[in-house]
C-alpha cells in the first residue's frame, strides 16, 4: 500500500510540471501587452518600458519561467496587476465560495444519482428504469446557464422566495448564507446529475450480471442486501472515477453558474482576470486549478483499494 501511494504521488509532480509550462506558454502566446493594458497611454513609451521592466516581461522566456518556478516554490504567485493585491490572497478569498458551492452540490448529487442509478439498473427495462433514464436524459440536455436562468426566472423573479445574486457568510448570517445557496447549488445539482447516474447505472448492470451475484441470491439474501452489500461495492469504482473528475471540474471554478449568480468565486475571478490581462491572477488561477484536479485525482486513487480488492492485490 506504502509503495502505491508513492507511485502515484511521483507521478503528480510532472503532472504539475507539464501543467505549469503549458500555463507559461500559453499566457504569452496570447495578443496582447499587460503593461499596455495597464498604463493605458499609448504615447508613454518610457512608463511601458518601466512597466514591463518591472512585470519581468522583458528578460528571455526561459529566464521568466525560472523565476515563476522559483517564486512558486516560496509560495509567491505574485501580485494582481489590476489590484495590486497579492495573487495568493485573491485566491484564498475566492476559492472557499466556491468549495462551499461545489461540495454541497456533489454530495446532493451523489446522494440522488447513486441510489437512483442503483434503482434503474436492478429495475432495468421497466417503466422506472424509463423514467429515472428520461429524467437523466433531459438534465443532460439542459445548458447549464439555460438552468440557472430558469431557476432564477421561477424562484427568483416569479415567486420571490430566494435571492438570485451575492453571497452571504456563514458566520454573518446561516440562514442567509442558505438562502444564497441554495439555487446555485439546485442548478449545479441538475445539471451533473445525469451522468452520474447513468454511470451509475451501466455500472451496477455489469457487476449484477457476475456469478458471485447470482451466488448471493441462491444463498437466500434479500435485494437490498445483495445490491448495497454486494454489487455496489464493485460497481462503485467506475463511479467513483467519474465523481473524481467531475468534483476537480467543479472545484476548478464554475463559471457559469458563479457569473449567472454573481458569486465572487473562482471561476469569477479568473474571467475577470482574463478580461484585465491580468497575466499574475490568471497564472496562479490556472495553476491553482491544476493542483487541484491531481490533488483530487490523487485521492481518487487512494480511494480505489478501499473499493475494488484488485487494486490492493496489485
Amino acid at each position: 500500500m506504502i509503495a502505491f501511494v508513492l507511485r502515484r504521488l511521483t507521478l503528480a509532480v510532472p503532472s504539475l510540471l507539464v501543467a505549469a509550462v503549458t500555463i507559461f506558454v500559453l499566457m504569452r502566446v496570447v495578443p496582447g501587452d499587460p503593461a499596455l493594458l495597464f498604463i493605458g497611454d499609448l504615447e508613454n513609451q518610457q512608463a511601458i518600458t518601466e512597466m514591463r521592466e518591472r512585470l519581468g516581461l522583458g528578460k528571455p522566456l526561459a529566464q521568466q519561467f525560472l523565476v515563476w518556478l522559483e517564486q512558486m516554490a516560496r509560495g509567491d504567485l505574485g501580485s494582481s496587476i489590476a489590484t495590486g493585491e497579492p495573487v495568493s490572497r485573491l485566491l484564498l478569498d475566492a476559492f472557499p465560495i466556491t468549495a462551499q458551492v461545489v461540495l454541497i452540490a456533489t454530495a446532493v448529487t451523489s446522494l440522488l444519482a447513486i441510489p437512483g442509478g442503483i434503482l434503474a439498473a436492478w429495475r432495468q427495462n421497466t417503466k422506472t428504469d424509463a423514467a429515472i433514464l428520461t429524467g437523466a436524459s433531459l438534465s443532460q440536455s439542459i445548458p447549464g446557464f439555460w438552468m440557472a436562468l430558469a431557476l432564477i426566472l421561477v424562484f427568483g423573479v416569479e415567486l420571490g422566495w430566494l435571492p438570485t445574486v451575492g453571497h452571504v457568510s456563514f458566520a454573518d448570517s446561516p440562514h442567509g448564507w442558505l438562502r444564497h445557496l441554495l439555487l446555485p447549488v439546485a442548478a449545479l445539482v441538475l445539471t451533473q446529475i445525469s451522468t452520474l447516474t447513468r454511470m451509475t447505472r451501466s455500472s451496477t448492470i455489469e457487476v449484477l450480471r457476475l456469478d458471485y451475484i447470482t451466488h448471493a441470491r441462491a444463498k437466500g439474501l434479500t435485494e437490498a442486501a445483495v445490491l448495497y452489500r454486494h454489487a455496489l461495492r464493485n460497481a462503485f469504482a467506475p463511479v467513483l472515477t467519474v465523481l473524481g473528475l467531475m468534483l476537480g471540474h467543479l472545484l476548478g471554478g464554475v463559471v457559469v453558474i458563479e457569473t449567472m449568480f454573481a458569486l465572487p468565486g473562482l471561476g469569477r475571478l479568473l474571467v475577470d482576470a482574463i478580461f484585465q490581462r491580468d497575466y499574475p491572477v490568471i497564472q496562479g488561477c490556472m495553476l491553482f486549478i491544476a493542483v487541484i484536479y491531481t490533488v483530487v485525482n490523487l485521492l481518487v486513487d487512494l480511494l480505489y483499494p478501499l473499493f475494488d480488492p484488485r487494486v490492493r492485490l496489485e
